[in-house]
């Protein structure tokens, strides 16, 4: 069990002194009191009530980290029989690295990528890349090239085509197809009957019966044609 008692005085953090007897402990608590040093001690392994020997030391003796120096030099003081047992004070914490302000690191980061300095290159010379070089121009005007002839076969040749990369040149398309006509009278009669009737009708003219049956049966038999030769024709 442990018994502590202190000086009545506090720290907000303490560090181990000396380890004492507790006759000693408490003539220590007495003289760090007095120079305004706080300190406890605290007794570990003896029960109270335990008739325990009061020259034993049992009683670890802690004093304020701050002033754990002028701590030691009082025990030399009061108890020069006892300054070999002086526990060696800790290593103060690492202070924290002051915060830099990021405008000024920015600002830092900036003068070192234009620095001449620093923006040289580690690489070799030979690695740089130089500027893209322009092809000279000819001194001479530049000839067009030579048109196509068109061969006894109806093709087009090259002229350049052997030096030329072999360039293909396509034949000339075939001409449209005129059809027959009977075709065309089909398409007459399927587009022109309709179309005749229109006009008549937007001047106001008045449209006779037979010109209206002879339209009807130019648009049916130009239909019927035209529909019986797609059916003729061959599939793909």
């Amino acid at each position: 069990m442990t018994d502590r008692r202190g000086n009545g005085l506090l720290a907000e953090s303490y560090v181990p002194l000396v380890l004492l007897t507790p006759v000693h402990a408490d003539t220590m608590l007495e003289a760090l009191g007095r120079e305004g040093i706080a300190a406890y001690a605290v007794t570990v392994g003896a029960a109270p009530g335990d008739d325990t020997d009061d020259e034993a030391p049992t009683d670890h003796l802690y004093v304020d980290a701050k002033e754990h120096a002028a701590a030691a030099a009082l025990l030399r003081a009061e108890l020069p029989e006892l300054a070999d047992r002086i526990v060696q004070a800790p290593d103060p914490a690492p202070a924290r690295p002051e915060e830099q302000n990021p405008d000024e690191v920015w600002a830092d980061l900036v003068a070192r990528f234009y620095d001449s300095d620093t923006a040289r290159s580690d690489w070799p010379d030979a690695e740089n890349v130089s500027e893209r070089e322009e092809p000279a121009e000819p001194d001479g005007p530049d000839e067009p090239p030579a048109p196509p002839v068109r061969s006894s076969a109806g093709e087009f040749d090259d002229p350049d085509e052997d030096g030329g990369g072999g360039r293909y040149v396509p034949p000339p398309p075939p001409p449209l197809p005129r059809g027959d006509l009977v075709g065309r009278l089909a398409w007459g009669g399927l587009l022109g009957a309709p179309a005749l009737l229109l006009v008549v009708t937007l001047l106001g003219m008045a449209v006779p019966g037979w010109l209206v049956l002879a339209a009807l049966c130019a648009f049916v038999t130009g239909f019927v044609i035209l529909l019986v030769r797609m059916g003729d024709r061959p599939s793909g």
